[in-house]
């Protein structure tokens, strides 16, 4: 059993998509593993006056358990005055505890609305408590100049210290194995440099359309939601130094640092029927990326890191792919970490079997919930980070936005390979 200080989680939004499909049966696990000591209490704030309990857990396995933990709370977020409200219930449960307790503000809302929130929470001087901390989504704004204002009026209201930026990918279990998997093999950590990797393909594709998500899918598209939001972020910690397990976040910092978007053979794609359920017929939002990442590290200086991820293809499926240079016999060998579906690294067909020195297998979520607390921050993202990926994409979106790059129509199913192909 873990041994953690006592938590408030307030989820803001709590009826919403993210937090029915994530945050909760994040939680029901957390639960039923009594990873808090049974000193973890949930409170749920929402517009809604009147609210299914069953329903917004539709989703959690350990439900009952949940419920026991789980309080709501009805208010208008945008009246200022409803925060004293819910400082009046914080306090009451922070009571309960009796000692020192932490309070997480998890904000599961669209990012327009996330700033006015965090507004209120420091005029309100919720912000102010002591062992307050602010988890956000992302992605953190829509280009460069909007990233670093959103970071500008969050400095204003949290110290640095207190805000948390979760990227989910970052925190899968194989994302975290990867480095340990490194550590642990000196033979494989000594070719992990140019001299011996030919390429990487780092891949996350679906199966599944945007799902109703017409509004979100609009305003951001597969490059913003997917290739900056996290596979550029998978890129720099697969090149980063792991001399020491210290600084996590720094040493992702640092690749990020050495890494730029090359604008030739970017291959941007739409599949057939978005135009339809977005109800727009001149949409030039693409559902498909391809493109390629250079480091100028001299440790991967001619090594092409490329990110590929789309929607409607051919298998659902998320992947690092090392391929190395063809060794004096003309053998070329592969490594593969398959982050999803199955968790495994695959070294040439034979499957690497991860045992207790790893990461044991948990869901995102409940890797995010737990790690805050904590303080642990190499789970989550630094506003340089952020900066820097913004930074990184934005060459070929502003391509894009100049009118750059023809885009593909692709039928439901395709392999991302053919995509682009005259």
């Amino acid at each position: 059993m873990d041994s953690r200080k006592p938590t408030i989680l307030i989820i803001v939004g709590i009826t919403g998509d993210l937090s029915t499909r994530k945050l909760l049966p994040a939680l029901g696990e957390i639960i039923a593993r009594d990873a808090f000591s049974g000193k973890l209490r949930i409170v749920g704030v929402t517009r809604k006056a009147d609210v299914d309990i069953d329903f917004v857990l539709r989703n959690v396995e350990h439900k009952d358990m949940l419920k026991n933990s789980l309080t709501f709370y009805q208010m208008d977020l945008e009246n200022i005055d409803a925060y004293q409200g819910l400082a009046d219930v914080l306090l009451k449960i922070g009571k309960d505890f009796g000692q020192d307790y932490e309070r997480l503000f998890c904000l599961s809302v669209p990012p327009q609305v996330s700033l006015p929130i965090i507004k209120s929470l420091g005029i309100s001087g919720l912000a102010d408590v002591p062992g307050t901390k602010l988890l956000l989504e992302k992605p953190f704004g829509s280009d460069l100049n909007s990233a670093q204002d959103i970071i500008k009026e969050i400095d204003l209201y949290f110290k640095p210290e207190q805000v948390y930026r979760i990227d989910h990918y970052l925190a899968k279990s194989m994302t975290q194995n990867i480095i340990t998997f490194r550590q642990q093999n000196i033979d494989i950590e000594n070719k992990w440099n140019n001299e011996f990797i030919e390429s990487i393909t780092i891949t996350a594709s679906e199966e599944i359309g945007i799902e109703g998500r017409t509004v979100f899918y609009e305003q951001t598209g597969a490059l913003r939601d997917m290739i900056l939001n996290h596979l550029i972020a998978l890129a720099a910690t697969t090149i980063m130094d792991i001399d020491t397990l210290e600084n996590i976040p720094e040493k992702r910092h640092r690749a990020l640092a050495s890494l730029t978007a090359s604008t030739v053979g970017v291959v941007r794609g739409q599949y057939a029927n978005y135009k339809n359920e977005v109800g727009n017929d001149s949409s030039q939002i693409e559902t498909f990326v391809s493109m390629t990442l250079l480091s100028s590290d001299p440790r991967w200086i001619g090594v092409p890191i490329n990110l590929v991820s789309g929607k409607m293809l051919d298998k659902k499926l998320v992947e690092i792919k090392i391929k190395y240079k063809k060794d004096q016999d003309g053998k070329q060998s592969e490594l593969i970490v398959v982050i999803q579906p199955d968790e495994k690294i695959i070294i040439d067909n034979d499957i690497y079997v991860l045992d207790e020195m790893y990461s044991k297998p948990k869901e995102a979520y409940e890797q995010v919930i737990e790690s805050a607390p904590d303080s642990n921050r190499k789970l989550f993202t630094s506003p340089h980070e952020v900066m820097e990926s913004w930074r990184i994409a934005a060459p070929v979106l502003e391509a894009w936005d100049r009118g750059e790059g023809e885009l593909y129509i692709y039928e439901k199913g395709t392999n991302p390979i053919h995509i682009g192909e005259k």
